[in-house]
């Protein structure tokens, strides 16, 4: 339904209706989210509008008591009986040659005579027209340095004036290049790494929990809540929790905890599961991970008060309506909770068919959840070697679950519950790390790799008391370290005792005629 009446757009006074030079433009007019209506049912506020001559198109959504809502729409026509305008580029490269065009309207039925200004980095024109209906020019521009190219295009008609002025930002030629390295240093060891000649910044770190607490302030501080996020960020918390009664520290966030348990508890469908926002229809997925969260709740001793047995007849009576790969997880879930599910046709029928790397290691997992044999040769067959010497399964893909990431958490789960040796499991992990950048991909991701690690992390950090580096001759034994140094080709680090983590990384540097590198897009 259309809004009740045109909003109205305000003039300073003294001020000729559009007698000005435009500069202010942009894709949206204003939002206004916290507009409260009156005893009439009547809400106003003063908007400005953007310098843009176009249609703006006004909703307006409103919400009252008894959860009634709705939904209103106008439309605003931005108009001026004789007009300006440039069409120019977002930006520019330095060295682009381009044009922008100009184009003068006239919307009246006289002929006008006007006058013609286009003004480029204070390079001044002016001629004189006769306008019946249109004139278009087009504007030489040439970007010869990095900053910004200031344009002005306008008319003058006896005391009426428009036009436009823009800023077209001019970026430095070349691609921003930049070198790194992270480097996992178990055991005592001496590595040498060639380096290309200048500045180095090296950091350093003791403690790898301290790793696992920055990428957990990164999940608990991502801004949005759908179930999943919360879920996410209920699992770092207890993550954080069981860090803190390590370090014996105290916990500051059990309030939280308790916030995210009941938001996530109002929050169930009544059909039992749980979706993507508040209470909207259950997604097995996200119903699993929002469980196995309230669950691992439960075990540190939080009360939690969803309700469970909606839970196991949303999974069981979504489990067969599923293509036969999907119902590996909620399979898992049943056989975990000693649910009595038959789970050896699944494994007959999938195993026979074309599965992904990351099927073939879920549908394992279930068997080994069930204690039933299961075929373990060709896991060594599929694992892959990263330059470092990490190893990992699955290919890089940004599919959610079948991924490089979430394929080796499962390894690392099948294979540490198959007594592999500490040498294997310690690779797969170096491998998470090396993968890691400021953080890893997404909330789920990150809350799954620190589950699934951190009780190994924390027994491997218990072992160790004292760290010690030599680098450039130098002995470290605080940490974190951070320093930029200057190197002649190479870089020679010497590690005692035990240092989860070094890595180097060069300032970037600006490549005004870079080359071909495929090596770093391409497997």
């Amino acid at each position: 339904m259309p809004l009740p009446g045109t909003p109205m757009a305000s003039m300073p006074e003294g001020v000729l209706p559009g007698n000005s030079i435009r500069k202010n433009f942009r894709d949206y007019a204003f939002w206004q989210p916290r507009l409260t209506t009156n005893k009439d049912g009547k809400a106003k506020f003063i908007a400005t509008f953007p310098d843009d001559i176009t249609g703006w198109k006004i909703e307006a959504l409103v919400m009252a008591s008894k959860k009634r809502s709705g939904l209103a729409s106008s439309q605003v026509q931005s108009y001026k009986p004789l007009l300006a305008q440039v069409a120019t580029p977002h930006f520019l490269v330095e060295g682009d040659n381009t044009n922008a065009i100009g184009k003068i309207t006239n919307y009246t039925t006289d002929t006008l005579s006007i006058i013609r200004t286009i003004e480029v980095e204070g390079n001044l024109t002016n001629i004189d027209l006769q306008i019946t209906n249109s004139h278009v020019d087009s504007l030489i521009l040439f970007a010869s340095s990095p900053d910004s190219i200031h344009l002005k295009y306008a008319i003058k008609q006896k005391e009426y004036e428009d036009g436009e002025s823009r800023t077209i930002p001019v970026f430095k030629r070349g691609v921003k290049d930049a070198d790194g390295l992270f480097v996992a240093l178990p055991n005592d060891t001496i590595i040498t790494i060639a380096l290309k000649p200048g500045s180095l910044r090296i950091y350093a770190q003791s403690d790898i929990l301290d790793v696992v607490l920055n990428e957990i302030e990164s999940v608990k501080n991502y801004p949005y809540d759908c179930n999943e996020q919360l879920a996410s960020k209920l699992q770092v918390l207890l993550a954080e929790k069981k860090i803190a009664e390590f370090r014996k520290e105290k916990f500051k966030q059990e309030d939280r905890v308790k916030r995210i348990i009941k938001k996530l508890s109002e929050n169930q469908h009544k059909d039992g599961g749980w979706g993507w926002w508040n209470q909207s229809e259950g997604l097995m997925w996200i119903t699993l991970h929002v469980v196995h969260g309230l669950e691992l709740a439960e075990k540190e001793g939080f009360k939690t008060i969803y309700n469970k047995e909606g839970v196991l007849t949303f999974l069981q009576s979504g489990l067969l309506q599923l293509p036969l790969r999907e119902q590996i997880l909620p399979m898992q879930f049943l056989v975990t909770h000693n649910i009595k599910v038959n789970v050896q046709p699944l494994y007959d029928s999938l195993i026979k068919t074309d599965l992904s790397v990351y099927s073939r290691l879920r549908l394992a997992e279930l068997m080994q959840h069930a204690n039933l044999p299961y075929d373990k040769t060709w896991l060594s067959d599929f694992r892959n070697e990263t330059v470092k010497g990490n190893y990992y399964w699955g290919t890089d893909a940004l599919h959610l679950f079948d991924n490089a990431i979430m394929s080796t958490l499962i390894a690392y789960r099948l294979l540490k519950n198959e007594k592999a040796s500490n040498t294997e499991l310690q690779r797969i992990r170096n491998f998470f790390l090396e993968a890691r950048t400021h953080s890893w991909r997404n909330t789920f991701e990150s809350a799954s790799i620190i589950e699934t690690l951190l009780p190994d992390l924390i027994s491997l950090t218990a072992n160790y008391t004292k760290t010690e580096l030599t680098l450039m001759n130098k002995t470290i034994t605080k940490f974190p370290y951070d320093t930029i140094v200057q190197v002649n080709g190479s870089l020679t680090v010497q590690k005692n005792w035990y240092c989860p983590g070094l890595s180097y990384s060069v300032p970037r540097i600006l490549e005004c005629e870079p080359q071909t590198n495929r090596q770093r897009f391409c497997g």
